[in-house]
């Protein structure tokens, strides 16, 4: 598992999928942070839906602070069989807790097409979750499915960035 180099920057991804947040970090130059502390945030489902959001914006701000990125991206939704409106709006209310949990702590974000990212990563869309690890030089983390696009996101802001 890598560690944080303080004398490189830290770029965040952030694919809200499966219900939660799932986060990857990339400090330059392709060093990718494994760091399970900040594998993925779940909403308190004992909440009702606004305080919900605000406390999953909080925890998203939370883990932004400890990583101090440079700069903070979000996976673009892709649209997929059988979403239902109630999924949708649920999911784009978590993108955007998460957008305001980087801006109100003064973090640049963007919205990153996940296309773009894995072109960025060399790696074709419909196969990244299978070579992605290899790309980026490591092993497949805990919910990986889901984290893969975070990473990717991370490593295509890094690239930009570095």
């Amino acid at each position: 598992m890598a560690k944080v180099d303080q004398d490189q920057p830290v770029y965040v991804g952030i694919n809200i999928a499966s219900g939660g947040a799932y986060l990857g970090a990339v400090q330059c130059f392709d060093v990718v942070l494994t760091d399970d502390q900040a594998d993925r945030i779940l909403p308190n489902e004992e909440l009702d839906y606004p305080a919900r959001l605000e406390d999953f914006r909080a925890r998203v701000g939370q883990e932004l602070r400890r990583l101090q990125p440079a700069g903070v991206g979000l996976a673009r939704t892709r649209m997929f069989k059988n979403w239902t409106m109630s999924s949708a709006t649920v999911r784009f209310g978590f993108e955007a807790a998460a957008m305001l949990a980087a801006v109100q702590e003064g973090f640049p974000c963007s919205v990153v097409r996940q296309e773009d990212a894995a072109r960025s990563a060399e790696v074709p869309m419909e196969r990244m979750i299978e070579l992605l690890p290899k790309a980026l030089g490591i092993e497949k983390t805990r919910y990986w499915k889901d984290r893969s696009v975070a990473f990717m996101v991370a490593r295509h802001l890094a690239a930009e960035g570095c």
